[in-house]
């Protein structure tokens, strides 16, 4: 075989794997998902009821996948909410009411990240008004209702309205990142916030 075929073979074949490994993996944000990590988790209520969960916190959302471990963070060294320390677990803000308790409960998510890839709350912007969320607590099953979903400019001086306590009301909230990665600062422009109600 002709030598200068076999050495352009071999050249459009290594520059067709390092653009498809280029491709899988990297984006301005981190890692791009490929179709396999996408695709959604198949859980659903009852298979999430019937598991035996035992001690512990889970977070279940049926209609974006998400069945994860729930950690517990207090506040970072700026002041800012805690974030989970991986991208599939979510994260009880210890700073706000327990959940299932009257007042608000925030439990934190990344939505990507540079190292472990995409986050657990990747679909949080696909929720809307009337979505059903549900928690495990040491075996305790709780149904929440989404009831809105605002974005907010990261830093913003709004956060009683997010967290604040609501007298004889019980609200799930979450919240991950949202906008536009800003590299010079090395974060997401905004913060999109999923509000959730109990139901009784």
């Amino acid at each position: 075989m002709d030598r200068k075929l076999v050495r352009k073979a071999l050249f459009v074949g290594v520059i067709g794997y390092v653009v498809i490994i280029t491709f899988v993996f990297l984006n301005e944000g981190g890692f791009i998902m490929n179709k396999k990590t996408a695709a959604a988790v198949d859980v659903s209520p009852a298979v999430f009821l019937k598991n035996e969960r035992g001690e512990g916190r889970w977070l279940l959302i049926p209609k974006i996948g998400v069945d994860a471990k729930m950690q517990t963070v207090g506040t970072m060294p700026n002041g800012s909410i805690g974030i989970p320390s991986n991208a599939t677990d979510v994260a009880w803000f210890a700073g706000s009411m327990p959940i299932g308790t009257m007042g608000t409960a925030v439990v934190t998510g990344h939505v990507d990240t540079r190292v472990f890839g995409p986050g657990v709350f990747r679909g949080l912007k696909r929720l809307a008004k009337g979505d059903a969320l549900y928690t495990s607590i040491d075996g305790r099953i709780r149904q929440y209702t989404v009831t809105r979903s605002e974005v907010y400019p990261e830093g913003t001086d709004r956060m009683e309205e997010i967290i604040g306590v609501r007298e004889g009301e019980a609200r799930l909230v979450l919240i991950t990142c949202d906008g536009t990665w800003d590299q010079s600062v090395k974060r997401y422009t905004d913060r999109l916030v999923v509000f959730a109600d109990l139901v009784e």
